[in-house]
C-alpha cells in the first residue's frame, strides 16, 4: 500500500495524473476504506465537484479527518463567495438597465414628470419600513450579525469568520446526505464532468489488448497457457497468482526458490516477423549462500529467447539479477552458468528489489546487440521466467504481470 501511494504522489507532482489516477484506483478497489487514497485521488482533480466529492468520502470514513475537514470549509468558503460575486454581478447589471432606461435625460430620452406624493403615502412608507426594521432586529440579532456591523467589520470578513468559528456539524451533515459508492473512476483534464448530483464512481473495467500474442499473459486464467519447468534439488519452491496493485487488471504471477534447485514458467508463440515490442511490469530480488564463488548463487532471469524453424535456440535477451557463480550452473535455459555477451546472448543486468516496466522492441534488440543471429530464421519467440539457487542457503524471487508481445 505505502509503495502504491509513494509511486502516485511521485507521478503526481511529475504532472502524470493518469498514471496516479491508475495507481490510486487499483488502491481504492482492493481498499474501499483507504482515507489517504482518497485525500491524494482529490489532487489528481481539477474540477471542484470531483475533489468535493473525495473529500466527502474520506470523511466518511474518518470524520475527524482534519485534511478533509479543511478541505471542506475552504471549499464552503469558496463556494459562498462565487455566490455572493454572482449576487453582486446581477444586481450591478439591473441597476444599470434602470439608468440607462429612466436616469437619463436628453439624447433624445423623453422622461415621465414625477407626480407629487401625498403626505400620507410617507407616513405609511415610514410605518412599514420601521417595523420592518424591528422585526429585522429581533431575528438577525440572535446571530450576532448587528453586533459585526456595529464594529465596522467588512462583509466578507465576517463571513470568513463565521466558517472559521463554525464546528464540524455543517460538514458531516453534508458528507452523510451525499451518497458516494465505494470505488471510482475519476474525470481526469479534458473529460465531460457530471453537472447534477454528486458523481456516481464506477470501477474501471480493464480490457485484454486483442493484439497479444501472449495467450493469458494477464494472469486472468491463473497458470493456464503457461508451462511450467522445475529442478527438484531438495530446496522449496513456490508459485502463485497474487492481487496486484501495479497492474490494472490485479494479477500478478509470484514464483521463488530457496535452497538448491529452479523454477520457471515459459510460452513459445510463433511470429510473422521480429517487427514486435515486448513489455511487461517486473520485480525480482536474488541473494547469495554468503561465500562468495564457492557457495552458488540465488538468480531471478527473465529471458526472451530467438528460436528458428525447428524451435531451436538462436539468440538470446535476459534481463538478470543474479551472483555470477563460475564453479556452479544449471543446463536450464537463462541460468546463470556463463553470464557474457556474445554475439547471440546479450545480458542486461537489474538490481535486487527493484520494480522495473520492462519494454523491448526486438528487431532494433536484434539488429543492434545480437549480430550473430539471422532475422529472418526467426519463426518464434519464447518468453522464460525463471527463479533458482545453487546454495542451499540462496534464493530467488520474481513477481510479474501485464506480459505483452505484439506487432509494432
Amino acid at each position: 500500500m505505502e509503495r502504491t501511494i509513494h509511486e502516485a504522489i511521485k507521478a503526481i507532482e511529475a504532472g502524470d495524473k493518469r498514471r496516479a489516477h491508475s495507481l490510486l484506483l487499483g488502491l481504492i478497489q482492493e481498499q474501499p476504506d483507504n482515507v489517504l487514497a482518497w485525500l491524494w485521488m482529490a489532487e489528481v482533480y481539477s474540477d471542484p465537484k470531483n475533489k468535493k466529492d473525495c473529500y466527502i468520502r474520506a470523511l466518511q470514513i474518518d470524520p475527524d479527518n482534519e485534511v478533509a475537514l479543511a478541505h471542506m470549509k475552504a471549499i464552503k468558503y469558496q463556494e459562498a463567495m462565487e455566490k455572493m460575486d454572482a449576487e453582486s454581478r446581477a444586481d450591478s447589471v439591473a441597476e444599470t438597465t434602470t439608468n440607462v432606461n429612466y436616469g437619463r435625460t436628453g439624447a433624445g430620452i423623453e422622461t415621465k414628470p414625477k407626480k407629487k406624493a401625498k403626505p400620507i403615502v410617507f407616513v405609511v412608507l415610514f410605518l412599514i419600513l420601521a417595523l420592518a426594521g424591528a422585526i429585522a432586529y429581533i431575528v438577525l440579532d440572535k446571530r450576532g450579525f448587528f453586533d459585526r456591523w456595529t464594529a465596522g467589520e467588512p462583509t466578507a470578513v465576517a463571513i470568513m469568520t463565521e466558517m472559521e468559528t463554525a464546528t464540524s456539524t455543517d460538514v458531516e451533515t453534508e458528507v452523510k446526505a451525499t451518497q458516494v459508492p465505494d470505488t471510482p473512476t475519476p474525470v481526469i483534464e479534458n473529460t465531460e464532468t457530471p453537472t447534477r448530483g454528486p458523481v456516481v464512481f464506477e470501477p474501471t473495467k480493464p480490457t485484454p489488448d486483442p493484439n497479444n500474442l501472449i495467450r493469458n499473459g494477464y494472469f486472468l486464467e491463473d497458470f493456464e497457457s503457461w508451462e511450467r519447468v522445475l529442478k527438484d534439488s531438495g530446496g522449496s519452491a513456490k508459485a502463485s497468482i497474487e492481487d496486484s496493485g501495479n497492474s490494472p487488471f490485479n494479477r500478478m504471477l509470484a514464483i521463488s526458490q530457496e535452497g538448491l534447485g529452479h523454477v520457471g514458467f515459459m510460452q513459445t508463440v510463433p511470429v510473422n516477423s521480429t517487427d514486435l515490442e515486448f513489455s511487461c511490469k517486473l520485480y525480482t530480488y536474488a541473494n547469495d549462500g554468503g561465500l562468495p564463488l564457492l557457495s552458488g548463487s540465488g538468480f531471478s532471469i527473465l529471458a526472451v529467447s530467438y528460436l528458428n524453424g525447428d524451435k531451436e535456440q538462436i539468440g538470446l535477451t535476459r534481463y538478470l539479477n543474479v551472483n555470477e557463480d563460475f564453479f556452479a550452473g544449471t543446463n536450464f535455459v537463462g541460468a546463470p552458468e556463463a553470464i557474457s555477451d556474445t554475439n547471440t546472448v546479450h545480458n542486461i543486468r537489474i538490481a535486487s528489489g527493484e520494480q522495473l516496466d520492462i519494454y523491448l522492441r526486438i528487431k532494433d534488440e536484434i539488429n543492434s546487440n545480437l549480430l550473430g543471429v539471422d532475422i529472418t530464421e526467426v519463426k518464434y519467440i519464447r518468453i522464460a521466467l525463471l527463479v533458482g539457487s545453487q546454495d542451499k542457503k540462496a534464493k530467488g524471487i520474481m513477481q510479474v504481470s501485464d506480459i505483452l508481445l505484439k506487432e509494432r
